[in-house]
């Protein structure tokens, strides 16, 4: 009794199909991307400043402070610095991010 012959037409199909949906779905992905990226301008832009804008002016003097440690750890990073800052004399910052 004589085997029948496999065909590899069916497999050959599903890879381009395959291939094409890839293709597909990279496409939608940058397609989407670049949608996100422009919608961007259009959602901060009321932040700028000008008539009816945002404004924001310093409420204290600006001052110049020297970091004098960094302390980076795995959860927390502090960071502390001293300087001068107008009326207020000497004054002493710390930053701690987590």
């Amino acid at each position: 009794m004589a085997r029948p012959r496999s065909s590899n037409l069916g497999t050959a199909f599903c890879v381009s199909q395959i291939i094409i949906i890839r293709s597909f779905l990279i496409k939608a992905i940058i397609a989407g991307l670049f949608i996100f990226a422009l919608t961007q301008g259009a959602v901060a832009g009321h932040h700028e400043e000008g008539e009816g804008r945002l404004h924001r002016k310093p409420r204290q003097a600006t001052s110049i402070l020297n970091v004098t440690s960094a302390d980076m750890g795995g959860d927390k990073t502090t960071i502390t610095a001293p300087g001068k800052m107008g009326e207020y004399g000497k004054v002493y910052v710390t930053y701690s991010m987590t």
